[in-house]
């Protein structure tokens, strides 16, 4: 399923995601391209509980979801991740705990609006 098969039938598509903040602008094309992969790819999968739009588009059921923890889980996932890629390194290349840093910031973050 590409992003232009189902676009238009599903609510929110990912323009409409993408075009309500200005911070946007910062996401890469290189990023955008693959989030709208990502939405193609799970945007019918994402309607099981079909419920339709005012225009007539299905409901994405992430619009029933806990986005702060959804995006909380998803950045301890990725924090994981970054453990176990530094300790495959950490006898060639060394660490690289930036991003693990970065990745805690965001948490932090998260946390407080989950509160």
């Amino acid at each position: 399923m590409t992003y232009k098969d189902v676009a238009g039938k599903v609510w929110p598509n990912i323009d409409e995601l993408l075009g309500e903040y200005p911070e946007t602008r910062l996401i890469p094309s290189i990023l955008i391209d693959r989030l709208k992969d990502r939405w193609a790819g799970g945007a019918e999968e994402y309607t099981m509980n079909y419920r339709e739009h005012d225009d007539g588009r299905a409901v994405n059921d992430c619009m029933d979801a806990n986005s702060w923890r959804d995006a909380e889980e998803e950045v301890v996932d990725a924090i994981f991740n970054l453990l176990v890629a530094n300790f495959k390194v950490k006898f060639t290349a060394g660490p690289d705990t930036g991003m693990i840093g970065m990745l805690v910031m965001l948490h932090a973050m998260l946390e407080r609006k989950l509160k």
